[in-house]
């Protein structure tokens, strides 16, 4: 296509390239598992029970998307709708609750057991338009977002996903440097992966995970599998790839090698974590000579090309196995059985009992996320 165009993988290593004038300028930046739902106290993969997206319904319509101020900040009286993945991995309904409180004002069809990354970009867009965000804090009594089911959103949270979707920006604003346009210069963006592809895609670009000026978004799934099954059905397609490869190696930036990245996303950092104004980031871009966030938002056309990220699950369609029915039980020596690891889980995939006089922890297969998590690993006081 004759356009300006990013298109991002959005996952823990969001792959990213951008077209210009024909030329494919290329990057992958270690977003974190955040965009996941890892890193997040209550966070889960994209399983049935996690909430996918939230929705903040306020009592009374003034005041909202006004910028805050001292004298405006006050979160918004409300009510927050979710959404939760079902069985068939669609969304269905959750409890409506007060963020402020979780008394739930309105029961759903399921019920929540945790918070996916998708779900975490949504919380993030309608809690700052709510004004119960404002970064780096959560401007509630008690710091904290509440969700069905006794499910928290904290402080700690909203810097671990900061530091993503910051990754993300800053990546964007990378390769534009290397390309020599402009953000506002970008018209379309292509969202692919399982997060790029159930997330509301307005909300992503509110908070940044989407140059702000683009005309169309699209969000096309699992494009690795789809590659996958071209290669599989044309064997002159694996070949046609290769030279694609080829050809990205000649404009592909390093972005832990660039000093560009670097000093965008140390600004990005302060951002997030320290309450840095957008005004004192584009004052920064101008110093370092770095293209500038686009101010005017606009109002871009969403194209699902896809209902699901894997759209065809061919002849035998899918089955998903919940329990492998494999245990490993592991003495660790030093363990004091504070139980700590079963608590921080994510997944409930621990279990701790006291046996001749050491402690034994089973793990469920199944259910344990294995090097992609490790959360168990690092709360070890041992």
């Amino acid at each position: 296509k004759d356009e300006i165009a990013i298109t991002t993988d959005y996952g823990t290593n969001a792959e990213m390239a951008l077209i210009v004038n024909g030329i494919v300028y290329t990057g992958s930046t270690a977003a974190g598992p955040a965009l996941e739902g890892q890193q997040i106290e209550d966070g889960l993969l994209a399983l049935p029970g996690a909430i996918s997206d939230v929705e903040f319904k306020p009592e009374d319509t003034e005041g909202v998307d006004s910028p805050a101020t001292s004298a405006k900040d006050r979160p918004l009286s409300g009510r927050l709708k979710t959404q939760i993945l079902n069985h068939d991995m669609l969304p269905c309904p959750g409890d409506t609750v007060d963020p402020i409180t979780g008394k739930v004002i309105e029961k759903g069809e399921l019920k929540a057991e945790g918070i996916t990354g998708t779900g975490v970009v949504a919380l993030i867009s309608q809690g700052t338009r709510a004004k119960l965000i404002r970064l780096p804090r959560i401007k509630t009594p008690d710091s904290l977002i509440h969700l069905p089911n006794g499910i928290k959103f904290k402080e700690k949270d909203l810097s671990e996903a900061g530091k993503a979707i910051g990754a993300v920006r800053a990546g964007h604003i990378t390769l534009c440097q290397e390309a020599g346009i402009r953000m506002e210069d970008i018209e379309t963006a292509y969202m692919s992966g399982a997060s790029g592809t159930y997330v509301d895609a307005l909300k992503a670009k509110d908070i940044g995970m989407i140059p702000l000026g683009v005309k169309k978004i699209y969000q096309v799934g699992n494009t690795s599998l789809a590659m996958a099954k071209d290669i599989i059905t044309d064997v002159d397609a694996l070949w046609h790839m290769k030279e694609i490869a080829d050809e990205l190696r000649q404009h592909h930036c390093m972005f832990a090698e660039s000093k560009a990245f670097e000093k965008v996303y140390i600004l990005e950092l302060s951002y997030w974590t320290e309450g840095m104004s957008v005004s004192q980031y584009q004052d920064f871009l101008r110093k370092f000579k770095l293209p500038l966030l686009t101010e005017i938002a606009s109002n871009p056309e969403v194209v699902k090309t896809v209902d699901k990220d894997i759209p065809d699950l061919g002849i035998s369609g899918l089955k998903i196995i919940p329990d492998i029915g494999e245990r490993r039980t592991i003495f660790f020596e030093g363990c004091v059985g504070c139980a700590a690891c079963v608590e921080e889980c994510p997944e409930k995939a621990l279990q701790l009992e006291e046996r001749g006089g050491g402690f034994a922890i089973t793990i469920d297969l199944a259910l344990c996320d294995g090097l992609a998590c490790r959360r168990c690993e690092r709360v070890c006081s041992e």
